[in-house]
């Protein structure tokens, strides 16, 4: 069987899925090993015997809802591979609007970052890379979660990322660290009720926790909005994600100890980022 051929077969399996051609196309390359140029340049070379078992295998899993990401071990955000697995939330495209807004705000004088709920570490590390004199903290509660973000800053070489477990601020409050200039999260922001009506492979296999916060979906961003600001310098910007049809909502968790709060649509148009700087008479 040529390679060719495999992937229509794998196409056809996956005609379910949402991206069948890509998820069949990115699951033969790791079966495989070849480059993407390489597929493009001989489709028709026949297949080794051990690559189309592996490449079933993952159909296979593709087929019961694992997500790519997991199957593969890493998922591509700014300019890095990340390595990810059970237990750590996959990083989306959306997410680097994070990076985008820190990159344009920062100045000469930003020295310390902290990033809540850093799961894999796909944003401080993608920061890290960016400003390599700033300092970043990536706080994590799950220690699974935390090991990928460890191992992901040691394939990556980035010396200026240190990573905490804790439960959000509790590491800063334990070393008295009250002056950061940027505090950034993509917190768990689906609601109780909007977590059923996720598709399975999000539900059956990532990490709930990382996802859904409580009840209203609010908890989380009501944390940071009331917490962050002990934490902040004077003049510092808290930069957080958000999820669909929350823009009111979280808005209004952001009228106390703030000014110059935006918003940010994402490439959908979808109100996605929040971006707050700290009141200079903030009661912190």
């Amino acid at each position: 069987m040529t390679y060719r051929d495999l992937l229509k077969q794998g196409i056809g399996i996956l005609q379910g899925k949402s991206t069948p051609e890509l998820d069949a196309r990115c699951l033969l390359l790791h079966a495989s090993g070849l480059r993407e140029e390489d597929l493009l340049r001989n489709p028709d070379k026949f297949v080794p015997a051990t690559v189309c078992r592996c490449f079933r295998r993952f159909l296979n899993r593709r087929a019961a809802g694992c997500p790519v990401a997991y199957i593969v071990g890493k998922k591509h955000f700014w300019k890095d591979e990340f390595r990810v697995g059970r237990g750590v939330l996959i990083p989306r495209p959306e997410t680097e609007l994070i990076v985008e807004a820190v990159l344009r705000l920062r100045s000469p004088e930003t020295r310390r970052v902290a990033d809540m709920g850093t799961g894999s570490g796909n944003i401080v590390l993608s920061l890290a890379r960016e400003m390599p004199d700033v300092d970043f903290f990536g706080v994590e509660r799950s220690r699974r979660a935390l090991n990928y973000a460890i191992s992901n800053r040691r394939r990556l070489a980035l010396p200026n990322v240190r990573f905490l477990k804790g439960e959000w601020f509790q590491p800063f409050s334990a070393q008295g660290w009250n002056d950061f200039d940027f505090v950034l999260s993509n917190p768990p922001y689906v609601s109780a009720g909007d977590w059923m009506t996720l598709e399975k492979g999000v539900r059956h296999f990532e990490p709930r926790p990382a996802l859904v916060p409580g009840e209203s979906g609010l908890e989380a961003l009501s944390h940071l909005a009331c917490r962050s600001p002990a934490f902040l310098r004077r003049g510092g910007f808290l930069v957080v994600e958000m999820g669909y049809g929350q823009k009111s909502d979280v808005l209004n968790l952001f009228e106390k100890n703030w000014n110059s709060v935006t918003v940010e649509n994402d490439l959908n148009d979808i109100p996605r980022i929040l971006i707050a700087q700290k009141a200079a008479t903030s009661s912190f």
